[in-house]
């Protein structure tokens, strides 16, 4: 039912994300857990990808459900797969570190 409302651009991506986090019980107060952070908000604070790239994937994801969005970027020329493998180190250690901020990364 959710990739049908995300096809049909009721939800979005993230919006369904959120929503079956919330069902599964994942989503706790902040000062309990930290949130895992997005992947294109890491992305675009280290200066990987612009804002309008991060929504054209978005997009793109809409149309292809299936495909992750750090394949999305590397298929349009956004990132490169070094680039990738920094931002997706880096969000699970802030994930395991229990850290809510993000720290310098190389």
């Amino acid at each position: 039912l959710g990739e049908i409302l995300v096809q049909m651009k009721v939800l979005s991506r993230m919006q369904l994300d959120e929503v079956i986090s919330h069902q599964m019980g994942l989503l706790q107060d902040e000062t309990s857990r930290p949130q895992r952070r997005r992947i294109g908000e890491l992305m675009i604070e280290k200066g990987f990808i612009s804002q309008n790239q991060l929504e054209q994937a978005l997009q793109r994801q809409v149309e292809f459900s299936r495909m992750r969005l750090g394949e999305i970027l590397l298929e349009l020329g956004h990132l490169e797969r070094p680039q990738l493998e920094i931002a997706i180190t880096r969000q699970l250690e802030v994930l395991n570190s229990g850290g809510a901020s993000i720290a310098q990364f190389s």
